[in-house]
């Protein structure tokens, strides 16, 4: 049964792959890229800016949270705005950082904002208040 699946999940694949760099480097007249192939995520013209201003609101954003995620998600960010920073060709940030578009690169960012701020208002509570009563009832 497996077997008879694999060709059809390559093929999937490989499709999606093909969808993907052609819609990267979809260009008409030396206008840019005209669609990101992906049905409701359109072009972005200030990716690159969009970015830097994400990520750097995460990084001030972040200093407020208390849970160890926080390291990690720190190391995340410092490296996509290294790479950010350092390259101005969106393919070449695509590439560096392997998890698709630019466009969707802003949409992941948008996301991690606003997980580091719901972290920062719901879960951070929650596990502070586990952690007193831990230690609380290591004391008696």
């Amino acid at each position: 049964m497996l077997n008879s699946l694999r060709p059809l999940a390559t093929r999937s694949l490989v499709s999606a792959a093909s969808r993907r760099s052609l819609a990267s480097s979809a260009v008409v007249g030396g206008k840019g890229k005209v669609s990101t192939g992906i049905v409701g995520l359109p072009v972005d013209p200030q990716a690159r800016q969009n970015l830097i201003e994400l990520y750097n609101q995460t990084l001030k954003d972040v200093e407020g949270l208390k849970l160890e995620i926080r390291r990690d998600i720190i190391a995340i960010t410092k490296y996509r705005l290294g790479v950010v920073e350092k390259l101005n060709d969106p393919e070449e940030i695509e590439k560096e950082i392997k998890c698709g578009q630019i466009e969707e690169l802003v949409q992941q960012a948008r996301d991690e904002l606003g997980l580091v701020r719901w972290l920062i208002s719901n879960a951070q509570d929650k596990h502070v208040a586990k952690k007193d009563k831990e230690r609380k009832s290591l004391l008696t």
